[in-house]
């Protein structure tokens, strides 16, 4: 029923906001679990991915989180410090029922024109449970407060593209075991990936 109501009421809120998607093409077919790996610039960057997937695929995406302010929304994976194993369990077993994950891979808001060193949660979650990674590149404004990001958002006009890019070729890391150089190494071919779509620069 919430989620219901999040979809028909704030989604379409959230996608007369978007400027510009593109790529769509490239989400995998309905019944299919994949990873969204994404840039990260404003508070509200999930609810723009949300949008644009559900406007393309009605998709319905779940969110890693270190905090719980969206649970109202019933889509969040909350990451906590003292069961951060037991959330990747939690995350990996939505993986494994077909659901779709969407991470910031840079673990935080980043209004620069660099990205962030990436983090390896989500080439880890994509070698273990066998899944697809989709790059997503978001291009906005980055408030430096919720109220204002909200503020922005109810202003109208259109100022967020998000642009999807081709599945990431993990290829050569699948069947390897699982170390840091691998993860370290997955994650760079994710970042890439993302540069082109975000336009921002990346030496990680």
């Amino acid at each position: 029923m919430v989620y219901a109501t999040f979809k028909t009421i704030l989604l379409p809120l959230f996608r007369r906001k978007l400027a510009e998607v593109s790529g769509d093409e490239y989400l995998p077919p309905d019944g299919s679990s994949y990873l969204l790996a994404a840039n990260h610039v404003d508070f509200l960057d999930g609810f723009y991915v949300a949008a644009a997937v559900y406007a393309a695929r009605q998709h319905r995406v779940y969110f890693i989180t270190k905090t719980n302010n969206y649970w109202w929304t019933k889509t969040t994976i909350p990451i906590a410090s003292s069961r951060k194993a037991a959330s990747v369990d939690d995350a990996f077993g939505y993986l494994k029922s077909g659901k779709i994950i969407c991470n910031f891979i840079e673990g935080e808001r980043n209004p620069n024109t660099r990205l962030l060193r990436g983090k390896t949660g989500v080439a880890r979650l994509a070698l273990v449970a066998n899944v697809p990674v989709i790059p997503v590149g978001i291009i906005g404004s980055s408030s430096s407060t919720f109220v204002q990001s909200l503020t922005n958002l109810m202003a109208g006009g259109k100022d967020v593209k998000v642009h999807f890019g081709r599945e990431v070729d993990l290829t050569e890391f699948r069947g390897l075991d699982i170390d840091y150089n691998v993860l370290q190494a997955a994650t760079r071919e994710i970042m890439r990936a993302l540069v082109p779509l975000c336009g921002k620069a990346y030496a990680g």
